[in-house]
């Protein structure tokens, strides 16, 4: 599984979701964006129209971070921590 960010400083997010879809096409993506000069849902669905899996806006709760990951992973609750 990939967690990354839309906007950061050295590294375009849709660069790492290419290349990991790209590198591995099985893999779970989940892009989380706090927004920038648009709202996070514009980036996110941008995002989703890349081809990732999962998406989550910022601020997030840590618990709904885990739930997605546990939920993309099919772990059982106790296994991700």
């Amino acid at each position: 599984m990939v967690i990354t960010d839309i906007l950061m400083p050295n590294r375009d997010g849709y660069e790492v979701i290419q290349a990991a879809a790209a590198a591995c096409p099985s893999t779970k993506i989940l892009a989380i964006s706090g927004g920038g000069s648009v709202s996070s849902e514009a980036y996110l669905a941008m995002a989703k129209d890349a081809g990732v899996h999962l998406i989550l806006s910022k601020p997030f709760d840590i618990d709904e971070l885990l739930m997605i990951v546990r939920n993309a992973l099919g772990t059982p609750m106790g296994i991700v921590k």
